[in-house]
């Protein structure tokens, strides 16, 4: 059984400043961890169900973000990415 849970794309490539947008269309409420962790960010911990949460990534790099839920029948979470800027191969 899968999660349910979709990333559009999984993969994100962005320039320094740019925002991203996550919005839950599920009813579930939805957990994010982003690494690495930057004390320049503040990123949202939770994303309440049909809400959207923004966050702005001003400094070049790779993120890694997780989405989880869970519930007392369930567990769900899906993986992607954010690139930020220019990187080398």
């Amino acid at each position: 059984m899968g999660s349910g849970l979709e990333l559009h794309p999984p993969i994100l490539k962005i320039e320094p400043g740019e925002t991203v947008s996550w919005n839950n269309l599920t009813t579930y409420h939805l957990q994010i961890q982003i690494e690495p962790k930057a004390p320049a960010l503040d990123p949202p911990s939770f994303i309440s169900p049909f809400t959207t949460v923004e966050m702005k990534f001003e400094k070049a790099g790779t993120y890694s973000y997780t989405l989880f839920f869970s519930t007392d029948q369930t567990f769900g979470n899906v993986i992607g990415t954010i690139v930020v800027g220019k990187t080398t191969a």
